[in-house]
């Protein structure tokens, strides 16, 4: 799935609309419809907030789990990206957002490479 479906998924489990989802987000329904649909890509901190809305992780709205209640996901993360951590263990906040915007810009291009290769196939 990719994070739009992830969104409109945990959006639908909670029986939430795109409206209120919207106003929980200080953006309007339109702006919900284009991330669910990926024309649009929400940034890092809204990422965020969505998880922490539908009590879920960033990680499974991204594509790096398929458990959206994963705690196991957060430490992976922790190891694959040990510069979004402290020696205390606690987070960076700043390196977090740039771990999430590389994973976002990635599952973008893996989006890319499988539209480019189902173009290719009806060729």
């Amino acid at each position: 799935m990719s994070l739009g479906e992830r969104i409109k998924h945990v959006r639908l489990k909670k029986d939430m609309k795109q409206e209120e989802l919207g106003k929980l987000l200080n953006v309007g329904k339109s702006t919900i419809s284009q991330y669910e649909t990926n024309k649009s890509t929400p940034d890092a901190a809204t990422i965020s907030k969505i998880a922490d809305i539908f009590n879920t992780t960033t990680d499974y709205l991204l594509g790096r789990t398929d458990n959206p209640n994963s705690t196991t996901a957060a430490k992976e993360s922790k190891a694959e990206y040990p510069i979004a951590f402290s020696s205390q263990g606690d987070i960076n906040i700043k390196e977090l957002e740039k771990v999430i915007n590389r994973a976002v810009k990635k599952a973008l291009k893996e989006r890319e490479k499988e539209r480019d290769k189902k173009d290719g196939d009806n060729s």
